[in-house]
């Protein structure tokens, strides 16, 4: 079994340097990290920009959901579909795909106003969530089933 640390927001692995401390200091190939862009956007870091290069070689699955960056009105942001935040998808994708990366990413459907019981599900969120992580990843010629 592979255990897997995500980057949720208010714990200690909520920053790429602590997600790299975490990791390192394990020092077990059963211990790796989960990769959540929109989770980075809610801290403070521009995802592809500022924390990939510090955790790319500890993730072993990506989850999908986009984030737009915090402000007064929605002081956590609000969750959306993969490239409709700040969460720099495309680039990380285009960055995935051309280093052939062959494993998992998850759709993460809970969308709009999220707060500590979560945000918005349903089957319309669905298809919107999976339809723009289709969109990206047509565009830049990635291979998924």
């Amino acid at each position: 079994m592979t255990l897997l640390h995500e980057n949720e927001k208010g714990i200690y692995g909520d920053s790429p340097q602590r997600v790299k401390d975490l990791i390192t200091s394990i020092d077990s190939p059963n211990y790796r990290a989960i990769y959540d862009a929109a989770n980075y956007v809610q801290t403070g870091f521009k995802p592809f920009d500022e924390a990939w290069p510090i955790v790319k070689d500890y993730v072993d699955y990506v989850h999908i959901k986009d984030a737009t960056i915090p402000d007064a009105e929605h002081p956590i942001g609000i969750i959306k579909p993969a490239g409709q935040g700040d969460g720099q998808y495309p680039e990380l994708l285009a960055a995935l795909n051309a280093d052939g990366y062959n494993g998992f990413v998850s759709i993460e459907p809970h969308l709009g106003d999220f707060d500590e019981f979560g945000g918005l599900c349903g089957p319309d969120l669905w298809t919107s969530a999976y339809d723009a992580l289709a969109g990206i990843l047509n565009n830049i010629n990635a291979e998924y089933n």
